[in-house]
């Protein structure tokens, strides 16, 4: 099994509930998240991207790389046909590339030997997709787009 050392996730289906003292989610008399006073709608996914930009900018600066650094972009397995997918883009980019129109959830991970790639899931991936492995290009890969 891989061994896992960080990992961030990123959803459209987001909530801004309000939590106690102890970051645990309050719940109305429903069993229901109470809305946080303080979020606004919207404010949930920005976070989360802000969340995740900062993730993605130690990985790349780990790999002594920067926003601007192309990535390639590889997964053998997604959408409900199961196709593969290639992208070549600026690091920056990686969420864009990845994402849906529509609700997902992306779950990224960076392993032991500093590997990052994300799974994501959808109402046409709802066990996930095989995992999107996310690397520094090559000239190799570039190659793949000329």
């Amino acid at each position: 099994m891989k061994e896992i050392i960080s990992s961030a996730s990123i959803t459209t289906d987001c909530l801004c509930s309000a939590v106690d003292d102890d970051g645990e989610g309050l719940l109305d008399d429903n069993g229901e998240a109470i809305p946080a006073d303080y979020c606004r709608e919207g404010e949930c996914w920005e976070w989360q991207a802000d969340d995740l930009d900062s993730y993605l900018q130690d990985w790349l600066a780990d790999n002594d790389s920067d926003k601007e650094t192309e990535v390639f972009i590889s997964c053998d397995s997604q959408r409900w046909t199961r196709t593969g997918f290639k992208a070549l883009v600026k690091a920056e980019k990686i969420l864009s590339a990845l994402s849906l129109d529509g609700d997902f959830r992306l779950e990224f991970r960076i392993d032991k030997f500093g590997v990052l790639d994300a799974t994501r899931y959808s109402h046409d991936e709802n066990t996930g997709t095989a995992p999107f492995i996310i690397r520094i290009a090559t000239d190799e890969d570039r190659e793949l787009f000329e």
